[in-house]
This record gives structure tokens, C-alpha cells and sequence, in this order.
């Protein structure tokens, strides 16, 4: 157990009690009487390895009550606390408190088929989304309500933001849109001379776009002026996925499916088109792709069933999460890069520790298979959409700071 912050070793015993019989008075309620101190919330994990057994329920019922500010520590004490006690008091707590705090707490309706694509916006206010009902849609998220619709010839496969929030990208079966979102206009397009264009992506800076569809490599384009400025060739690969590094380094691409072979992610050097290794691993189809926030560690996703985390540097394979029941179609890192989010034709939102593979939590109420799940540059919530022509926002475990 880590010590309390403050205070002699002699006045601990009447600390833990001041907290729990604070904590009771108050009725736990964060919006009147705000956030707990980290050392009231110590104090009540502590108390639960005390020898009565009227106090570890006591130390129970407060931070269940408490809620999802203590939900952090009481992570890491399921793990770490040398307390067989402690571990699974806070393992149980975890769960329950995980069950009550982390669920849907919004829907956004309108689209009238199957949901392809979702990003969030740079400043976590708005939502893209794309699909077959061949219209991309802006929407605020604080209310749900659509801001604008923005159509399309055809549906919609990919969408994103740039990253000053002002511009977005879609893909449909013949070229990607670059749409102006105060306006709602086209502002132009880059046509990749394939008949479906699969995945979009902008530069960190936001003056490189990327695409890639059936039967082509990834092409670089210059967003200002439409023109082509590189492409990424390899014998044989046929990329249909794409994800750019934070920093900007590095590109992964991945197959998706050829007959009679399941291609390895493959990835580049994003300046000198450079390839520069495989990812093998996966036995079916990659579905998804992405990078961590530190750009060293890229997950991705198959309808094999499986995610699994690679190390970017030598390309080996970190870590497996298993669990999904049936092919998974998205992946996503949190902010914070602690979890790692995945969802597919099950339709759950799987939430998983990076570190560990543990699963940590599972997002339920999809009534169809989920075609892309990301997260909130803010670390707040995650965003998913699918086949049921929904989506849906889940709320996260709030970041980790000063623990």
C-alpha cells in the first residue's frame, strides 16, 4: 500500500476515519462537494485491508459511491497492493464502478445505412461520420444535434478531420473529398485512379493527405493543390487500411485480403516512401490500424478475431488481445495511450490495457456489427458506429495525472 501523503504515522488511524465519516455526511456527491483529495481516497483503499470487517465494508460502500474518481487508483491497487484483501476489494470495485460510470452517454441518429467511418475533431466538439447512405455528417457532440450534411456521390468508406478541425476528408468509390466545414463546399479532389477508395488520412500538419483504395498503393497528394506527390510502391500490395504516426515518421498500410494470402501491415518511411518492415501475425484480413501517441507501438486488427500490438522499431509483436466473437473491424488508442479500443461484428466496444492485454471494460448496446471505434483527443470518451446506422458515445476512465 503507498503511504498517506501528509501527516504523522500516529494520526493515520483517525484520518481514515475522518474521511469515511466525511465521505458519508456529504453523500459522496462530486457536483456539490467536488473531487475528493488523493489522500482521502488512499485513506479509504488502506482501509480496505483493515482487520474489522465493518470497516473494509464501510471502505467499500464509500468508494463505490465515490465512483469513477477513485477508479484509477483502485485499478492500479487490484494489482500492486501487497494486501490480498485490498486486491480483491478493489478488483470487484473496479468492475462494478466500471459498469455504472463507463456506459453510453449519447446517441447521435439520423444516418439512414450502415455507418462506415467516425473521427473526432481536434478540440473533442464534433464528430465526422460516413457511410452507405452516401452523405458525411457534422455533429455537435455536447447536444447530439447535426451541424451539416455534407453529400457525396456514393458511400462513404473513410472520413477525418484535419488537424485544425476547419477541413475534412471522405473517400467513396472513385476519389477523397476535401471539404471546406464552415462552408459545407468541395473545395477539391484527389482522384487516386482506382475504383474504390478505401481509407484517407491528413499530415499532422495537415498539408500532405494520404489515400489508398482496391488495387493501388498509398498516394501522397498536396492538400493545397490536388497534385500527386508520391506513392508508395511494393510488388503485390494492394492497400485498402492506412494510419499516419503522431509524429509524423512513419505510414503503416495493410492489404486487408488477397487470394490465397493474408498480407503482413507494411511500414514506411512517410518522407522518403522508404519500406521499411512487416508486421506478420495476423491470419485473415486486416481491418484496422493505428498508432500509439508516442509513435512506437502500432495496433492492429483482422478478421481473424485477434488484436495485436507491435513494436514499431523492430517490428515484432508485443502483445495479443483475445476475446472478440468473430472478425474485429477497428482499432484505436486512448489519448493517454493506456487503453487500446477495438470493436468488430460482435457488437461490443472492447476496452483493453496496453500494457497487460488485459480487457478492462466492454461497451455494449450496438444492436449491429460496429465498423469504426476512436477516441477523443481530450482522453474523455470513445466514439463507435456500425451496421445498426447509430453512433454512439462511451465515456472513458478520465486520463491518469500526478499519480
Amino acid at each position: 500500500m503507498r503511504p498517506l501523503t501528509h501527516g504523522p504515522a500516529a494520526s493515520q488511524p483517525v484520518r481514515v476515519f475522518l474521511a469515511i465519516a466525511f465521505l458519508a455526511i456529504v453523500g459522496l456527491s462530486r457536483p456539490q462537494a467536488g473531487p475528493p483529495a488523493s489522500a482521502e481516497i488512499d485513506a479509504l483503499i488502506r482501509q480496505l485491508g483493515s482487520a474489522r470487517f465493518a470497516q473494509r465494508e464501510a471502505a467499500s460502500r464509500a468508494l463505490h459511491k465515490l465512483g469513477e474518481p477513485a477508479w484509477n487508483a483502485l485499478y492500479q491497487e487490484k494489482s500492486t497492493s501487497s494486501d490480498p484483501e485490498v486486491r480483491e476489494r478493489a478488483a470487484r470495485l473496479v468492475g462494478s464502478i466500471a459498469r455504472r460510470e463507463f456506459v453510453e452517454v449519447r446517441r447521435f441518429e439520423g444516418h439512414t445505412d450502415v455507418i462506415h467511418s467516425v473521427a473526432v475533431s481536434p478540440d473533442s466538439r464534433q464528430l465526422l461520420s460516413g457511410g452507405e447512405d452516401k452523405t458525411v455528417r457534422l455533429w455537435d457532440v455536447q447536444n447530439g444535434k447535426e451541424l451539416r450534411r455534407l453529400s457525396d456521390i456514393d458511400s462513404v468508406y473513410c472520413v477525418a478531420f484535419s488537424p485544425d478541425g476547419g477541413r475534412a476528408l471522405s473517400s467513396n468509390k472513385g476519389f477523397a473529398v476535401l471539404w471546406d466545414l464552415k462552408t459545407g463546399k468541395e473545395m477539391r479532389r484527389f482522384n487516386g485512379g482506382v475504383t474504390w477508395m478505401e481509407s484517407v488520412a491528413f499530415s499532422p500538419g495537415g498539408r500532405r493527405v494520404y489515400t489508398v483504395g482496391r488495387g493501388a498503393t498509398v498516394v501522397l497528394w498536396d492538400a493545397e493543390t490536388g497534385k500527386e506527390r508520391r506513392q508508395y510502391a511494393a510488388d503485390t500490395h494492394m492497400a485498402l487500411r492506412l494510419a499516419i504516426s503522431p509524429d509524423g515518421r512513419y505510414l503503416l498500410s495493410a492489404s486487408g485480403f488477397r487470394p490465397g494470402n493474408f498480407e503482413a501491415p507494411r511500414l514506411w518511411d512517410a518522407d522518403s516512401g522508404k519500406e521499411l518492415r512487416h508486421f506478420n501475425g495476423h491470419g485473415g484480413p486486416v481491418r484496422g490500424l493505428a498508432f500509439s501517441p508516442g509513435s512506437g507501438q502500432a495496433v492492429s486488427c483482422a478478421m481473424d478475431g485477434t488484436v495485436r500490438l507491435w513494436d514499431v522499431d523492430t517490428g515484432k509483436e508485443v502483445r495479443r488481445f483475445l476475446g472478440h466473437a468473430g472478425a474485429v473491424r477497428s482499432v484505436a488508442f486512448s489519448a493517454d495511450g493506456r487503453w487500446i479500443l477495438s470493436a468488430g461484428d460482435d457488437r461490443t466496444v472492447r476496452m483493453w490495457d496496453a500494457r497487460t492485454g488485459e480487457e478492462v471494460h466492454r461497451f455494449e448496446g450496438h444492436t449491429g456489427a460496429i465498423s469504426s471505434v476512436t477516441c477523443s483527443p481530450d482522453g474523455r470518451f470513445a466514439l463507435s458506429g456500425g451496421a445498426d446506422r447509430t453512433l454512439r458515445l462511451w465515456r472513458l476512465p478520465s486520463p491518469v495525472s500526478g499519480r
